[in-house]
């Protein structure tokens, strides 16, 4: 796993995570899933963006409160599991996305970010 969020549709970013991914000993015949991680501006766009995002074939997908910022205000963060796909650049694209076209047809609502989860390979 890649320490920290990528930032969604950056090709650098991707690019990046990949050849730190490849470094570790992962190659595109590795099984990658992809974690989304969302924040929401309250909980009902939070379970509104949960309920979306499960619709999605095998997503595993979890809401969570976010740091408190002021006293009234609670963000929710929703995170999104992808089920396992080959380690490829357009694998990644396709499902950052996706996510991003989700995150645009939810009101306050926005991506935060993705992170590989890769069988086999070590931390990176």
């Amino acid at each position: 796993m890649i320490d920290g969020f990528q930032p969604a549709r950056n090709e650098r970013a991707i690019g990046e995570t990949l050849a730190q991914l490849e470094r570790a000993g992962a190659t595109s015949a590795d099984r990658v899933q992809l974690r989304f991680s969302f924040a929401a501006s309250g909980v009902r766009s939070a379970i509104e963006l949960a309920t979306t995002l499960r619709t999605g074939r095998n997503n595993r997908v979890q809401v969570r409160p976010g740091p408190r910022r002021r006293l009234r205000t609670h963000c929710w963060n929703v995170i999104v599991t992808t089920p396992p796909a080959p380690l490829r650049r357009t694998a990644i694209q396709l499902w950052s996305a996706q996510m991003e076209d989700v995150a645009d047809t939810h009101p306050g609502s926005r991506i935060v970010g993705w992170q590989p989860l890769v069988e086999g390979a070590r931390r990176v």
